[in-house]
């Protein structure tokens, strides 16, 4: 397959418009596509065209189209066309002159599979094409997409606007002027003619819709990702596979739209990520509210005041909160949030691997108005890991002063983050051991030392366990007798190896689930 093959198909879908641009029957929807959009008229007969030339050609490949789903052609093969017979059918049969025909040839089953790309314009004519390797044209001429850092003109797509036009305020901000067309592979291949900065779609959109424009994008010149920055190379061209997107010029233009999203994806959520030096919202956060935590009263106290200061904008501590597994040191933290978001505190959590990074971090929350905590469970390091040094700096003991709108919560099992060996307090009597000893072992010390505020937590006994039990039991309305809930929760945590808060809710969730079953089949 070829380019010229494709564009014989669009010199008849051009002489096809006319007919159903404007016939009576325009707007009259004639089924439901397999994308779950409204087919009209148009739709059809355009992929009627399309399918019939790539019969022609009689070579076997596998359709994806946005109206039929799959189809195989001379039984299919490695070779895939994702196809949307028309871009913007909405503009078409109300009117209004902005739609297209778009088609991505793949040798697989990926986005980065795409190797020829061709989208027309339904209304001028206009044939945007590119090959991979061998650059993006307009109407056979070399096209770049603009130079310089200024974003300018700047098209979008929004499926829900009241949720995703705020996530795009700061963004806007920075452009002179923008545009919503309504046919998302248009506007691609224009800003591939260079004539916007940026393209931008926090809706999730199915591959047939950008993924010819993403080559025509990036054979002229230009990068694309989705919004939080990450490669869509992996997506699968295939109609339940969908992502959000986001093109620019170039590689400067592409880097301050990511910051810009993401410095209002700070206002508009309280929870997020941070990985691979990249912050991205939680949507759906793990709450936790203090009245379900049993048996950590000092603690909660503890957490709750530092946290207070923070929020007052006055001096506060980064905590360390360590103990044996399972005694509610990350439910703590996450009920801070709970408590707290309605007054403006924000919560990033990051792996101990990403805080390598997390200068980067500091930097993006430096100066910000909102407080923020950010959240690492479960810190810890082996005694040949080094990583540890850098972070100590981060905490106190670096020339650059930590953010007065920051704290760092971690939890860990260890005491001072790190193994400690009987060893280590004895004396010296290897003749070849190191000589100050005492040096390595403050050494290791000295990054919990780093947390101003360290709080303990011990393991729970019998009775503290049966508390959380019949909190949990409480709390949610479970209808037990006392006598088989007690014998239930004792043979659960023998089998879960002890008495832990974990073991605790998750023997309620089990028994909640079960008795919810079993109601049900009666």
């Amino acid at each position: 397959m070829n380019i010229d093959a494709i564009r014989q198909i669009g010199k008849d879908l051009l002489k096809m418009v006319p007919k159903y641009r404007f016939a009576d029957n325009a707007m009259h929807s004639i089924q439901v596509g397999a994308a779950g959009d409204k087919t009209f008229p148009m739709d059809k007969a355009a992929e009627d065209i399309i399918l019939a030339h790539l019969k022609a050609l009689n070579e076997p490949m596998m359709i994806v189209s946005e109206e039929i789903g799959f189809v195989k052609l001379h039984g299919g093969g490695r070779i895939t066309v994702l196809v949307d017979p028309i871009d913007g059918s909405k503009n078409a049969v109300t009117g209004l002159p902005f739609f297209c025909t778009t088609m991505a040839v793949l040798d697989g089953n990926k986005i980065g599979d795409v190797f020829l790309a061709y989208t027309i314009n339904l209304i001028s004519g206009d044939e945007f094409w590119a090959k991979k390797g061998e650059g993006a044209y307009l109407n056979g001429r070399l096209i770049n997409t603009k130079k310089g850092s200024n974003i300018d003109s700047l098209y979008y797509e929004v499926r829900n606007p009241s949720k995703e036009i705020p996530m795009l305020t700061e963004l806007f901000a920075k452009a002179t002027r923008t545009r919503c067309y309504g046919a998302m592979a248009l506007a691609l291949a224009h800003m591939a003619a260079g004539a916007a900065g940026v393209f931008v779609s926090p809706s999730k959109s199915r591959p047939f819709d950008f993924a010819g424009g993403v080559l025509l994008v990036k054979e002229a010149g230009g990068i694309v990702s989705d919004i939080n920055g990450n490669s869509i190379d992996d997506v699968e061209a295939g109609i339940k596979h969908a992502t959000t997107i986001l093109a620019s010029a170039n590689t400067e233009i592409h880097e301050r739209a990511l910051k810009h999203l993401r410095e209002e994806a700070l206002f508009k959520h309280s929870a997020f990520k941070w990985e691979g030096g990249l912050i991205r919202a939680i949507g759906e956060p793990d709450y936790v509210e203090f009245s379900e935590l049993c048996g950590v009263d000092d603690a909660i106290i503890k957490l709750k005041q530092n946290t207070e200061q923070l929020l007052s904008g006055l001096p506060a501590n980064n905590v360390l909160l360590w103990g044996p597994r399972g005694t509610g040191k990350s439910s703590c933290v996450k009920a801070l949030l709970s408590c707290y978001q309605a007054r403006g505190l924000k919560m990033i959590e990051a792996a101990r691997d990403d805080l390598v990074n997390v200068s980067a971090l500091l930097n993006l929350l430096r100066g910000r108005t909102q407080k923020f905590i950010i959240f690492c469970d479960d810190l810890s390091f082996d005694r040949e890991e080094t990583e540890y040094r850098h972070l100590k700096s981060i905490l106190e003991g670096g020339l650059e002063r930590r953010p007065a709108n920051v704290l760092l919560y971690a939890t860990s099992n260890r005491r001072h983050l790190m193994p400690e060996l009987i060893s280590d307090n004895m004396p010296v009597r290897d003749a070849n051991g190191e000589l100050h000893p005492c040096d390595s072992l403050e050494e290791r010390v000295s990054l919990s030392d780093r947390f101003g505020l360290k709080v303990g937590f011990s393991k729970f006994d019998k009775n503290t366990y049966l508390d959380i039990v019949n909190n949990y039991i409480k709390k949610r309305g479970i209808k037990i007798p006392d006598d088989e809930l007690i014998g239930r929760a004792m043979e659960w945590s023998i089998r879960q190896g002890g008495y832990t808060g974990r073991a605790a809710r998750q023997f309620v969730d089990n028994l909640e689930g079960l008795l919810a079953l079993q109601k049900g089949r009666k």
